[in-house]
C-alpha cells in the first residue's frame, strides 16, 4: 500500500499562529495523520508533517490534494504554501531519530 510523507509549510508564518492549527485540522479531516508507527510505539513527526496510507494514491494525486488544503487555509493569513510529497514503499524506508512518543 502506498505511504506518503507529507510536508506544509505556511510562509512567513510561525508554527504557533492560529492557521497551523487550521491546516492540521483540515488534514486530519481529510484523513491526514501527525502520528507514524514503528513496532509496538507511536510517534509525533514534526511540525506540519503528516502521513497518508491510501492504495488508491499517487503522489502526484497526494500532492494535489495537499496544495488545495494548505491554499485554503494560506489564503486566510494572507501567505502562500509550500508542499513536498514523498512516497514510502514500506515502513521501513523511512528511518528517524528523537521523535516524540505519542
Amino acid at each position: 500500500m502506498p505511504r506518503f510523507i507529507v510536508r506544509v509549510e505556511l510562509v512567513n508564518i510561525a508554527h504557533t499562529h492560529p492557521s497551523y492549527e487550521t491546516l492540521h485540522t483540515a488534514m486530519e479531516l481529510d484523513g491526514f495523520s501527525r502520528v507514524m508507527s514503528r513496532g509496538r510505539a507511536n510517534y509525533k513527526l514534526p511540525h506540519a508533517e503528516y502521513r497518508l496510507d491510501d492504495p488508491r494514491l499517487d503522489a502526484a494525486k497526494v500532492c494535489a490534494r495537499v496544495k488545495d488544503l494548505a491554499t485554503n487555509v494560506a489564503q486566510k493569513v494572507p501567505t502562500v504554501c509550500r508542499v513536498l510529497v514523498s512516497e514510502m514503499e514500506r515502513e521501513t524506508a523511512v528511518d528517524f531519530w528523537n521523535l516524540e512518543t505519542a
